[in-house]
């Protein structure tokens, strides 16, 4: 299998504790097989920088000038304690603050989605990382007296205003920033908003603070007017000003796909809220654009993970979130290949993300997200260690099948879980069926891997797949000609070890549900081909499956049975199972999938919603003919 060539360097920083661990994991198992890749990389791990007096962090944020994209491991930044527990010569400074002074811009952080916990669009937080409380001058006094704020200028020029007439003990404080880091932050903003396309909001509490909040008010319009303004209007985004108050009450209400710009304290709460109600730190990204647009550094949001380090120092499992770490690489990636004019790097990129989505949505994660959907009791059958989890995500990425030489499917990933319509769609030879078979187990792949829920089962036969939980309905039908409808149902559970009663539970339900009761006596071979059917898919019912694999539902059959087939199809996936069609038939096929997967010599060269498998170029080209418009068909 060749690797997808990067064109141009990405800076690779290193760093500490379990991170560190996840961080070789990620290399390992998801970059280097697929990428060829020239990683610049430093070494940003507490022990190396205190050998190299932190020169290695100033050297680490030059490359990243140099070369326009890093992406970044978490890292140490020492206190006290950590001073005692690695002997470092001094107290050494945040590596993560040493890269923002010399790259400059600005650190936006935003959530990793997964709808099956929280159900939101991202919020995408942008934060002034300069002056204010941070960089403030702080006082106690200690009795009655007048506050002063003074300020001499260059020149000597001295202004000065009298702050408060103090009637007893207090504390003061003064801060300050910049307008220069105004202008940066407001630009890497407005770039990080056209890259993302999202509407831009900036909030201040410019009613109170009239001098001080109104600067950033001021600058940020005046920056939108003057030099994005066209821009954002092309895409179809906006700029707006809002006070603090109104935008956390509106974080709530809404329903996310906006950038929020912040001041710097603001910043830093409302980041890790927004993480927090999106699900953990696990999942949050964090990216410093400069203020140009022009170079980026990605990293995780979270720190070093030392309590599962320690865990993991003494043999123990641990189930760390490596998500916002792989995020760290793709969005790297991404940039990367935008820059460079590389599409297959943003392609590969993203599949990586939507693999780690889909991952998560199936029900395939790590102990801190089953804490967001099944309490802090939850037990461990429903989680995975780090590398459980890290295999799942690695396991997916390609399946490869040869026949006499011929390559009929090359490098393929596909992605589905539970209550979705995932469509196979190909001209004959494309590829589709042989693909449709080694999900189904008709067939085995030469290359890669079959994920079900977390577990392999690339070299299961059928009917282990079918107890787990994956049922096929082939195109010709199945049944048993000389059972009767009800002997259909009951003959697939005699294996099974559940009790006789559960049986005839699960046999009424299915009759029920499929609407067989009045043939149930009948013998399959007197049924007509809708009836058939019918039983086809209430034997399945019976056996409890995750999943439903239907080959060319939709051929031969008249348009009647063919919207039977469809209503029968989405009530399925309305009881949370996944269905996963190949069919020849493109219009009744779209017209009920949630996703489309269009293959064209063993390939994959086309995928999404309907609506962008009808209008996508290659989809044209090699599948719908020269038709000037695919018509959407309609109940």
């Amino acid at each position: 299998m060749s690797k997808i060539t990067v064109k141009n360097p990405i800076v690779e920083i290193d760093g500490d504790e379990m991170t560190r661990i996840i961080w070789q994991m990620i290399k390992d198992k998801l970059i280097l097989p697929h990428l060829d890749i020239d990683l610049k990389y430093y070494d940003l791990g507490i022990e190396y920088r205190d050998k190299t007096d932190d020169q290695v962090s100033v050297d680490a944020a030059e490359a990243i000038k140099k070369y326009n994209v890093g992406v970044k491991c978490a890292t140490i930044t020492p206190d006290e304690a950590r001073v005692k527990e690695f002997n470092l010569k001094k107290m050494w400074l945040s590596p993560n603050g040493t890269i923002r002074n010399i790259l400059g811009g600005t650190v936006f952080r935003e959530p990793i989605i997964y709808w099956s916990i929280h159900g939101k669009k991202p919020v995408v937080i942008g934060r002034h990382a300069f002056g204010d409380q941070y960089r403030a001058t702080e006082m106690a006094f200690g009795g009655k007296g007048k506050l002063y704020l003074r300020f001499v200028a260059e020149d000597g020029t001295v202004t000065e205003k009298e702050v408060f007439n103090a009637p007893d003990a207090g504390v003061a404080m003064t801060m300050y920033n910049l307008k220069s880091s105004v202008i940066d932050f407001a630009r890497a903003s407005m770039n990080y908003a056209l890259e993302r396309k999202y509407p831009l909001y900036l909030s201040t509490k410019n009613t109170i603070l009239k001098i001080y909040d109104g600067m950033f008010k001021d600058i940020f319009q005046q920056i939108y007017d003057t030099e994005f303004k066209s821009k954002f209007e092309a895409i179809g985004i906006s700029y707006d000003h809002r006070l603090i108050d109104d935008m956390v009450a509106s974080l709530v209400k809404w329903e996310g796909g906006f950038m929020w710009a912040c001041k710097n304290y603001d910043g830093d709460v409302q980041s890790d809220l927004v993480a927090q109600g999106f699900g953990s730190l696990g999942m949050m990204t964090s990216v410093l654009m400069t203020p140009d647009g022009k170079t980026i550094e990605a990293e995780a949001a979270h720190g070093t993970v030392t309590r599962h380090y320690r865990h993991h120092q003494k043999g123990m499992p641990t189930s760390t979130n490596p998500i916002a770490s792989i995020f760290a690489w793709t969005r790297g990636l991404i940039f990367r290949g935008k820059i460079d004019g590389t599409p297959e790097v943003i392609k590969f990129a993203e599949k990586l993300e939507k693999i780690c989505v889909d991952l998560v949505e199936s029900g395939v994660m790590t102990k801190d997200l089953a804490v967001c959907i099944h309490g802090e009791s939850v037990s461990t059958d429903k989680f995975h260690t780090t590398e459980s989890f890290m295999n799942a995500i690695a396991q997916p990425l390609n399946l490869s099948k040869v026949y006499n030489g011929r390559s009929v499917v090359d490098n393929v990933s596909f992605s589905v879980k539970t209550g979705e319509i995932i469509a196979l769609l190909g001209s004959n030879g494309a590829g589709k069926t042989t693909s449709f078979y080694m999900l189904v187990g008709l067939t085995r792949p030469d290359e890669g891997r079959i994920i079900f829920n977390g577990d392999e089962i690339t070299t299961l036969p059928m009917y282990k797949r079918a107890l787990l939980g994956i049922g096929y309905l082939p195109q010709e039908n199945s049944i048993f000609r000389g059972l009767s409808v009800e002997e259909n149902l009951t003959s697939v559970m005699e294996n099974l070890s559940i009790s006789a009663e559960e049986k005839r539970r699960r046999v009424e339900e299915a009759i029920e549900q499929m609407s067989v009761g009045h043939i149930r006596k009948s013998k399959a071979y007197v049924l007509s081909g809708g009836e058939r059917r019918r039983t086809e898919i209430a034997r399945c019912l019976v056996l409890k499956p995750k999943f439903l694999m239907f080959d060319e539902p939709f051929a031969g059959v008249d348009p009647i049975t063919i919207q039977d087939m469809q209503k029968i199809i989405v009530e399925l996936v309305k009881q949370d199972i996944g269905i996963i069609l190949n069919d020849h038939n493109v219009q009744e096929t779209l017209h009920i999938c949630d996703h489309a997967y269009l293959m064209h010599r063993g390939k994959v060269i086309a995928e999404g919603v309907p609506e962008q498998i009808r209008t996508n170029e290659l989809a044209r080209r090699y599948y719908f003919g020269n038709r000037t418009s695919v018509p959407n068909i309609s109940t």
